[in-house]
């Protein structure tokens, strides 16, 4: 697979916005000025808000994550908007801490693993080794300012409620948050949908029906509902939606690749399949009950308030793999700063920087950082070993 010295370069590009009144081609990869699903265009609340500078710092903090974890070499540009608020889905769903998606799928390109699917723009990039649209970004990201946030990247969230006159106001961490929409872009996503019957149509626009791509998106190809494919059931699906969109809210929806099974005790991960249809979070996520508490816990629905989740996790990585991302799962990472080549975290390909080795390596993993003087600064969010090997390290700016 194509790679470049840092792994994965991702770029993180804040509220890039517009003219409303001469709106650019492709203005949906920008950040309107008012959100575009604000139920009152003529006395808007969604209103595009100043980025603040530690949530910057936060999700440039999961740009890097990420970039630790994947290879590839072309860059990632991650358009992200801030909102004074999102708009929420119908209960049972929770609130909408954020959104993201990629900005464009192609198929049948240079290199795709299977033909006829879809697949993110950002997988495409890489495995043609090419850039699909060098003027446009390959996902588009928001976030609602309207929850009392931690911005810190040390996942120390603090334990008192942010408003002391209200118990319930406890901090929500924007890190895992980022880091699961960044995901999400990535295309931990599928098409699978049940239709609500209202307008705009999800499907055939008649309330319980499902429906799905055709061709399907990667994520699909792998999604079994027990030992049935969602594939078997496009032969169907014109002459029977209604099959499907039931089938879809049956808790038996399984993702079924090599990878993430390996990563799941040789076990097909369940997905998140409730019985009442959750836009958004409904067959595109990992269970909630059977994931959530394990390290593999930040692609499922629900972030609790003061949970932190700063990995993926073995099982999140092995869908990105099963889809064709390379990616670097390790639960020994390897840091050298004299290195000078491809960057993987393997011992033959090391970082060049601890913050890096840190970033990359499995909860409860182990960094071996190679003796030398590291001039640099790091944020340790969750356990982990670090050792040296060949003598004294020194880490600091």
């Amino acid at each position: 697979s194509p790679r470049r010295a840092d792994a994965l370069p991702i770029n993180v590009v804040f509220n890039p916005t517009y003219d409303p009144a001469n709106p650019p081609p492709n203005a949906g990869d920008l950040c309107a000025p008012v959100f575009e699903d604000d139920p009152d265009p003529n006395n808007p609340t969604m209103l595009l808000q100043p980025w603040p500078a530690d949530a910057m710092t936060a999700m440039n903090t999961a740009a890097l994550i990420w970039s630790t974890l994947l290879n590839g070499r072309q860059r990632v540009d991650v358009n992200a908007c801030w909102y004074s608020t999102l708009l929420d889905p119908p209960p049972p769903a929770g609130r909408v801490l954020g959104s993201a998606r990629p900005v464009a799928w192609d198929k049948n390109f240079l290199n795709a693993p299977v033909g006829d699917t879809w697949y993110p723009v950002a997988l495409v990039n890489q495995l043609a080794n090419s850039d699909w649209d060098p003027g446009r970004p390959e996902i588009k990201a928001q976030f609602s300012a309207a929850f009392d946030w931690y911005f810190g990247v040390d996942g120390l969230v603090p334990e008192d409620p942010a408003d002391p006159s209200d118990p319930y106001s406890l901090r929500s961490d924007f890190l895992s948050v980022a880091l699961h929409e960044i995901g999400h872009g990535l295309g931990f996503s599928g098409s699978a949908k049940v239709d609500d019957g209202t307008d705009p149509d999800e499907c055939d626009g008649k309330n319980g029906h499902g429906c799905i791509s055709n061709p399907p998106a990667a994520y699909d190809r792998f999604a079994f509902y027990g030992s049935t494919s969602l594939l078997d059931f496009i032969d169907f699906i014109d002459n029977d939606p209604q099959t499907l969109g039931t089938a879809l809210t049956v808790n038996q929806w399984f993702f079924n690749g090599p990878n993430a099974n390996a990563a799941n005790g040789n076990a097909p991960a369940r997905l998140f399949a409730p019985s009442s249809w959750q836009p958004g979070s409904s067959y595109m996520h990992l269970d909630e009950d059977t994931f959530n508490p394990t390290t593999s816990a930040l692609m499922t629905p629900f972030l609790n308030r003061r949970e932190v989740l700063h990995h993926p996790g073995p099982v999140g990585l092995g869908v990105l793999a099963d889809m064709g991302w390379s990616v670097n799962s390790r639960n020994f990472v390897y840091v050298d700063g004299s290195h000078t080549g491809d960057e993987t975290g393997a011992k033959l390909e090391p970082f060049d920087t601890v913050r890096e080795g840190v970033a990359a390596v499995e909860r409860g993993g182990h960094v071996y950082i190679t003796a030398g003087s590291y001039d640099e600064a790091m944020t340790i969010s969750r356990p982990m070993w670090l050792r040296t090997t060949g003598g004294t390290v020194t880490i600091g700016e």
